[in-house]
């Protein structure tokens, strides 16, 4: 990959997208990485929020769980471009439990996390979804995907900003804010599809303003 990223000078943009296993092993493969500069952007992939669920839905053993975030943390640490994906906007796939550890693990490595995150959901067809029913993992194929849950940042959104006074705070007040609203806000569910949501606004909004991301922005 490297060879290619330094031979093939057609390309502006050289996308890694990995579960970080490799790179929560290996601190030197990140620091090559690093020599690229802006070259490369790496998306992050997130498939549990906890070690347990994590070896039912891999296969691999639960102890490799923290190479996803020793990931992150070197990804920050060396400055590599980056933004995050996670499997976690199906119910069935990660229950509430399951989410809310996902979510205080990532904002352990920054509140601007949120705005770099994209939330998946899974499309389940033949013999995928046979797989996960007859793993215990889901217990109604026949009704998998009707709901899901509302996007993290707009639960977050909603519970720091309940007495309108988000922005009046210190970084570091709404730092503790946001942590201990993943404690404490309760996820919302959504039909799925919805004729009234659009590209621009997926999120079942509806209209109010999801500025989130202009809270998070700061780094760490």
């Amino acid at each position: 990959m490297t060879d290619i990223a330094e031979n093939e000078c057609a390309f502006k943009l050289f996308l890694i997208e990995t579960n970080g296993m490799l790179l929560g092993e290996d601190k030197e493969l990140a620091k090559e990485l690093s020599s690229f500069g802006d070259y490369i952007h790496v998306r992050l992939s997130f498939k549990a929020g906890t070690p347990e669920a994590f070896e039912q839905k891999t296969g691999a053993e639960a102890k490799y769980f923290e190479n996803q975030f020793r990931a992150l943390e070197y990804l920050k640490k060396y400055g590599i471009p980056y933004n995050l994906a996670a499997m976690s906007k199906n119910p069935e796939l990660m229950p509430d439990g399951e989410r809310h550890n996902l979510f205080k693990r990532m904002a352990e490595y920054g509140l601007e996390n949120f705005s770099r995150l994209d939330e998946e959901k899974a499309d389940l067809f033949g013999i995928t979804k046979k797989r996960l029913a007859e793993s215990g993992i889901i217990s109604k194929p026949e009704n998998f995907g009707q709901m899901l849950y509302e996007p993290i940042k707009h639960s977050i959104f909603r519970e720091v900003n309940k007495e309108g006074k988000a922005r009046e705070v210190s970084e570091k007040e709404l730092d503790e804010l946001v942590k201990r609203s993943l404690d404490t806000s309760e996820f919302g569910l959504i039909e799925s599809p919805c004729n009234t949501c659009t590209s621009k606004k997926p999120w079942h909004g509806h209209g109010a303003e999801d500025d989130l991301g202009g809270l998070l922005t700061y780094g760490y």
